[in-house]
């Protein structure tokens, strides 16, 4: 099991594009023909447009080695409820299970920071991630946000999927 980041997913989109240049560039300059060859053309990245601030030094988030605590998580309309209230420090594994009707998501949030998450876990599905994780509290919630056919919003958190949690 790996953990990844935001910054590790644009990090390796960014790692393919430049491959996928440097790649183009190098077959260009390796031909055989006479004739001018047409410039490699780059490959459009969407993600990489919309988050400009882009640190195309980051590094990817290290495994965080094997699990020294595990911590299974229901979700369901509208409850974030986890087997156990506390773990011990280290690396945890948390076992979101989505027991509900509607797809849900486990964000771990710690002082309102996004820390990991599972999304868009469909409903009668589990998905396990590993996080390291130092004392103190910490909170579990789902925090989908979905527009219904009458415009309404219907927020997972508002709704009660959040909860506490601590770590020791």
């Amino acid at each position: 099991m790996f953990i990844y980041s935001p910054s590790f997913l644009r990090a390796v989109r960014l790692g393919t594009l430049a491959a996928a240049v440097l790649g183009g560039s190098i077959l260009v300059a390796c031909g055989d023909s006479d004739e001018p060859e047409p410039e490699a053309a780059a490959v459009a990245d969407p993600e990489a447009e919309a988050h400009p601030t882009v640190d195309p030094n980051a590094t990817p988030t290290p495994d965080p080695g094997p699990a020294a605590s595990s911590l299974k998580v229901d979700l369901t309309e509208w409850s974030v409820a986890p087997s156990k209230n506390s773990v011990p420090a280290g690396v945890i594994q948390f076992i979101a299970d989505n027991t509900g009707g509607d797809t849900h998501e486990l964000v771990i949030l710690r002082n309102g920071e996004e820390l990991a998450e599972v999304e868009g876990l469909r409903s009668g599905h589990v998905q396990a991630m590993r996080i390291r994780l130092d004392p103190g509290e910490y909170e579990l919630a789902c925090l989908i946000v979905e527009t219904e056919p009458d415009g309404t919003k219907e927020d997972h958190y508002q709704l009660g999927m959040h909860t506490k949690f601590e770590v020791e």
